[in-house]
């Protein structure tokens, strides 16, 4: 009954568990996961949606906003202007949230190295990994890794 009830955004978050939640069995192994994409404030937009599934595909190997614009026929000022409107901030920002959240999945839960983990996420080298993932989430890549590691809880990837 609190769902008949709540307010939007509370059904927009009950929906978003709910279809975390549910499955409907196996998948064969040629069907492509289930994306949740329609809950993303990028969803409204199909270049936007465009863009960011190109950015997720070149995660290691990053590509100039530009290029990704160009991709999606749109100018790079209008996808600039898509992404503040609907993500609240630079699509160069975005891209590089996304390669920060994949880092931060690969030190939780593979043993790659700090070097490793750089390459695999499209950073020129360990400093400059170093600097954002501190920047980003205020400690170093070794000392995140260890403190969840020693704890055994995993903080939730989104």
């Amino acid at each position: 009954l609190r769902l008949v009830f709540a307010p939007v955004n509370e059904r927009e978050l009950a929906h978003a568990v709910a279809n975390e939640m549910l499955t409907s069995g196996l998948r064969a192994p040629d069907t492509p996961q289930r994306s949740l994409s329609a809950l993303e404030p990028w969803s409204e937009n199909e270049a936007l949606k465009q863009a960011v599934d190109f950015m997720h595909r070149n995660l290691e190997h990053p590509v100039a906003i530009s290029e990704i614009a160009r991709r999606v026929n749109v100018s790079k000022r209008q996808l600039e202007y898509l992404a503040q409107r609907f993500l609240k901030c630079s699509p160069i920002n975005f891209y590089i949230q996304l390669r920060l959240q994949r880092a931060r999945g690969l030190l939780l839960y593979t043993d790659f190295s700090i070097s490793e983990i750089a390459a695999a996420t499209g950073f020129s080298g360990i400093a400059v990994f170093s600097r954002s993932f501190h920047r980003h989430f205020g400690t170093s890549p070794t000392h995140y890794r260890r403190r969840f590691r020693t704890t055994h809880y995993r903080p939730y990837l989104s």
